[in-house]
C-alpha cells in the first residue's frame, strides 16, 4: 500500500472555505430581506397616506375657519353697516356717520377688492338686500382681474338657497353645497367648482344685509396639488357620493351637474357601509394596494370624503429604505466572512511564517552560508520549501559569478545613465507642453462656468419680467375696456399711468441689477453684505417661486472689504446648487416641499458667518472633501463643469475668508468673512 499523501492545493482550501462562508452569509441576508420587505413597504405606505390625510383635513378646516372669519369681518364692518343704514333711509343718507350711500358704495367696492386680492381662492364678494333679494354691491375676479360689477348687471338672488338660508338662520353662517358656478342660470365656462358662505349682518331683517363670498373649491380643496401627485390617486366626493375630484378619471367629476351618476361607492364597494355609518375614517389594507378615506365636515351635518389609493410598489422611499437595510446586512455578512477567513487563513499560513524566518536568515547572511529548512507540508508550501533549498545552493554558486559580473556592470551603468539623461530632457519638454494645454483647458472651463452663471441669471431675469409683462398686458386691456365703456376718468388714467410706471421702473431696476452683477471688480472696496445678498436674491425670487421652493432669510447689515460682484456670483452659485438639489430630490417624491434658509451671524472673533441651508438631495460623506476640488461634479453629463464650488472657494479665499461645508444633521454651506 502506497504511503504517498494526497496533495490538496492551498488555493483550493481557501476558496472552499470562502465559498461556504459566503453562501451562508448571502443566504442569511436574502432570507432576512425577503421576510422584512413586505412589512416595511406596508408600514411606509400606510404612514405616508395617513399623514397626507391628516394634513389635508387640517388645511381644509383652517381654510373654512378663515373664510368664516372674513365673512364675519365684512358683516361687522362699519362701511357695510353704514351703507345699509343709508340704503334704508329714503334720502339714501346715513345720519350716524353723516355720509351718503354713494360714499359708502365706493368704500365697499374698495373693501371687497382688498378681500379678493388677499385671498386668491375667493372669486366673488357680494352684499344682498334680504328684503328684495337684489345685489347691492358686487366685485368679481375674472381671468385674473378684479372687476366691480356695474349696477346695470346686478341680479336678483332672492330665490337662491344661500339667500333664503341666510335669512332663515338669522345671524348664523350658512355654507352651501359644492356645485358649479352659474351665471343667469347657466353653468359658467371654464367650469368653476364653487362653495358659498352667507351671513346676515344683523338679526333685524329690515336693517340688515347679506354678505356672500363665493370660493373657488379647486383652490380651497387643493385640486391642482392633488393632481400633481402621480404616485397616490386622490378621490373627493360629497355627502351624496358624487365625485368632486377624481385624479384617475377626471371625466367623472361633478357628474351630477350633467345628469351623470358617477358615485364613489360604485367604484369602491367598501364606501357603501362607510357612508351609512358614523365612522369618520376608513382603512382598507388589500393584498397589493392600500385605500384610506376620511370624512371632513364642512358643517355639522354636511361632509366631504377624501380617499387616497396607491400600490406598494410605487413608493420610491419605501424601496430606498428596503435596499438600505439590505445593504447593511450584506456589509455585516461580509465583515463576518472576513473575520472567519482571517482566523482560518492564519492556520494555513503558519508554514509560510516559518519560511519567512528562513528567508530572513538567508538575507542576513547574504547567501554566504547554508540554512536549515525543516518545513514539511503536502501542498504548494512543501514544494516552495524544496525549491528554496535548491535556490540557496544555486545562490552560493551565483554569488561568485555576480562578483565577476559587477565590474562589467559599472561600465554599462554609466552608459545607461547618459541615455536616461537624454530621455529625461525630452520628457521634461513634453511635460511643459502638456501643462500649457491644461492651462488652456482651465481657461475654457472657467469661461464655461462664467457663461453658465450668466445663463442662470438671464433665466432668473426672464422669470422676473414675465409677471410684470403680464401685468402690463392686463392693465392695457383693462384700459381699453374702460375706454370702450367710457368709464376712464382723469383720476383713473393717472392711477393707471402711475401703476405701470412703477412696473417699468421695476424692470429697469432688474437691468441695473444684472449690469452690476457682472461688473468687473478691479480693486477691493467696502460693500454691505446684506445688500449684496438681497440684490442677488432679487434675480432669483420668481425662479424659486415657480419651482415651489420657499426662501427664508435672516440678514444683518455688515460692511466688509472685498469684491462685491464676485461675492454675488458665489451667492448665486450656492442658491443654484440648492435649487438643483431640491429639484433632484423632488424627482423621487413629487410632493416634496423645497426650502432654502439664509442666515447671517456675527461672531465675537471679528468674523461674520453666512449660512446657506437647503433640504434638497444630501451630500454623501465620502465626497465631502472633494466638492471644492476643480472638475469634480455629481451632476449629469453636460449639466455641470465641476468649477462652480472651486471658483466660489477661490473668490472667498481672495477676500480673506473661507467657504466651508457643515454636513452632519443638516447640510449647510458657510461663508466666513473677516469684518474690516
Amino acid at each position: 500500500m502506497s504511503n504517498r499523501k494526497v496533495k490538496i492545493s492551498l488555493a483550493v482550501k481557501l476558496s472552499l472555505i470562502i465559498m461556504l462562508t459566503s453562501l451562508l452569509g448571502v443566504s442569511a441576508v436574502a432570507y432576512l430581506a425577503i421576510s422584512q420587505a413586505k412589512e416595511v413597504f406596508k408600514q411606509k405606505n400606510d404612514s405616508a397616506i395617513q399623514r397626507s390625510l391628516q394634513k389635508y383635513e387640517k388645511n381644509t378646516q383652517d381654510s373654512l375657519k378663515k373664510l368664516k372669519q372674513d365673512v364675519l369681518m365684512l358683516a361687522n364692518n362699519n362701511s357695510v353697516k353704514g351703507f345699509i343704514r343709508a340704503f334704508r333711509n329714503r334720502f339714501n343718507y346715513d345720519e350716524v356717520e353723516n355720509k351718503t350711500i354713494d360714499i359708502y358704495k365706493k368704500e365697499l367696492k374698495e373693501l371687497f377688492k382688498i378681500v379678493l386680492k388677499q385671498n386668491k381662492n375667493y372669486f366673488q364678494v357680494r352684499l344682498i338686500d334680504p328684503v328684495s333679494g337684489e345685489e347691492l354691491v358686487r366685485v368679481d375676479r375674472k381671468y385674473g382681474k378684479i372687476l366691480v360689477v356695474p349696477d346695470s348687471k346686478l341680479q336678483n338672488k332672492l330665490s337662491r338657497d344661500y339667500t333664503q338660508m341666510a335669512i332663515k338662520k338669522r345671524g348664523e353662517f350658512y355654507i352651501s353645497k359644492i356645485d358649479l358656478n352659474r351665471e343667469f342660470g347657466k353653468i359658467e365656462f371654464p367650469i368653476k367648482p364653487t362653495l358659498r358662505v352667507a351671513k346676515l349682518t344683523s338679526n333685524d331683517l329690515k336693517n340688515s344685509g347679506i354678505i356672500v363670498i363665493n370660493v373657488d373649491v379647486s383652490e380651497l380643496l387643493e385640486f391642482n396639488k392633488q393632481r400633481r401627485n402621480k404616485i397616490i390617486k386622490t378621490y373627493i366626493a360629497n355627502k351624496e357620493g358624487y365625485y368632486l375630484l377624481n385624479t384617475k378619471e377626471p371625466n367623472k367629476e361633478f357628474g351630477f351637474e350633467f345628469h351623470k351618476d358617477y358615485l364613489i361607492y360604485d367604484d369602491f364597494e367598501q364606501f357603501k357601509d362607510f357612508y351609512n355609518s358614523d365612522e369618520v375614517a376608513l382603512n382598507i389594507d388589500m393584498q397589493n394596494s392600500i385605500l384610506k378615506a376620511k370624512k371632513i365636515f364642512i358643517t355639522p351635518k354636511r361632509f366631504i370624503v377624501i380617499a387616497k389609493h396607491t400600490t406598494e410598489s410605487l413608493f420610491g422611499k419605501s424601496e430606498q429604505n428596503y435596499f438600505a437595510k439590505l445593504l447593511f446586512f450584506i456589509v455585516l455578512t461580509v465583515i463576518v466572512i472576513f473575520i472567519i477567513t482571517v482566523v482560518v487563513a492564519r492556520k494555513f499560513t503558519h508554514p509560510i511564517i516559518k519560511l519567512t524566518k528562513v528567508a530572513n536568515e538567508i538575507a542576513e547572511s547574504r547567501g554566504s552560508k547554508k540554512v536549515c529548512i525543516d518545513v514539511e507540508s503536502n501542498d504548494e508550501i512543501g514544494e516552495l520549501s524544496s525549491s528554496i533549498k535548491v535556490m540557496l545552493d544555486t545562490l552560493l554558486k551565483s554569488k561568485r559569478e555576480l562578483e565577476e559580473f559587477a565590474s562589467r556592470l559599472e561600465i554599462e551603468v554609466e552608459k545607461k545613465t547618459h541615455e536616461l539623461k537624454v530621455v529625461n530632457e525630452g520628457l521634461q519638454k513634453k511635460v511643459d507642453e502638456k501643462l500649457a494645454e491644461l492651462r488652456k483647458k482651465d481657461q475654457v472651463l472657467l469661461q464655461q462656468n462664467k457663461m453658465a452663471t450668466i445663463g442662470e441669471t438671464i433665466g432668473a431675469i426672464a422669470h422676473q419680467w414675465r409677471q410684470p409683462l403680464n401685468s402690463l398686458a392686463l392693465n392695457i386691456q383693462m384700459l381699453v375696456d374702460m375706454a370702450e365703456d367710457k368709464q376712464c376718468s382723469v383720476e383713473e388714467m393717472e392711477e393707471f399711468v402711475d401703476k405701470n410706471m412703477k412696473t417699468i421702473q421695476f424692470m429697469s431696476q432688474t437691468i441695473d441689477d444684472f449690469r452690476n452683477f457682472f461688473r468687473e471688480d478691479r480693486e477691493a472696496s467696502r460693500f454691505d453684505v446684506k445688500e449684496a445678498i438681497e440684490a442677488t436674491l432679487a434675480l432669483q425670487t420668481n425662479q424659486l417661486k415657480n419651482n415651489h421652493i420657499d426662501l427664508d432669510t435672516n440678514l444683518i447689515s455688515i460692511e466688509i472689504l472685498g469684491y462685491r460682484s464676485k461675492f454675488m456670483q458665489v451667492v448665486l452659485n450656492l442658491i443654484s446648487n440648492a435649487k438643483d438639489a431640491i429639484l433632484e430630490k423632488r424627482e423621487r417624491d413629487v410632493s416634496f416641499e423645497g426650502k432654502i434658509n439664509i442666515v447671517m451671524k456675527k461672531n465675537t472673533d471679528g468674523f461674520v458667518d453666512i449660512e446657506f441651508e437647503d433640504n434638497g438631495k444630501e451630500i454623501p460623506k465620502e465626497i465631502e472633501k472633494k466638492i471644492f476640488e476643480p472638475y469634480f461634479t455629481t451632476k449629469e453629463l453636460n449639466k455641470g463643469t465641476g468649477m462652480g464650488l472651486y471658483m466660489a472657494s477661490e473668490i472667498i479665499a481672495n477676500m480673506d475668508g473661507e467657504l466651508m461645508l457643515k454636513n452632519d444633521e443638516r447640510k449647510v454651506f458657510i461663508i466666513r468673512l473677516r469684518i474690516k
